[in-house]
């Protein structure tokens, strides 16, 4: 990979279906987990770094780090943006199953 956007790009190959705090889980198995790592004070202008780290059934696979603020803010939009797809998705199986429960307790109890 060649930049940050190469792979978010991989990533965003991987079909996401669950996020428990900062960690994203896969379909196929998958941990993407990010950290935010304090650069120091050699770093004035790129204080923090977004860190993701890639492992799977417990067995560390890599780690990506942004090399820039940008890269930083195109990390932080991607995770944001899996988030809310995994939340949205959750919201919506959810309330399914609530219509089908609601209609059947309607049905049995006329």
């Amino acid at each position: 990979m060649k930049n940050t956007q190469d792979f978010l790009d991989q990533l965003d190959k991987l079909t996401f279906v669950s996020n428990e705090g900062n960690t994203l889980q896969t379909t196929q198995g998958f941990q993407i987990s990010y950290t935010l790592e304090l650069m120091g004070g050699t770093m004035n202008n790129y204080p923090i770094q977004f860190l993701f780290r890639v492992r799977k059934d417990d067995v560390y696979i890599m780690t990506w780090g942004c090399s820039s603020n940008e890269d930083n803010k195109l990390a932080t939009h991607w995770w944001l943006k899996k988030c809310y797809a995994i939340s949205d998705r959750e919201y919506e199986e959810k309330h399914v199953k609530e219509t089908l429960a609601k209609k059947e307790f309607e049905t049995l109890t006329k």
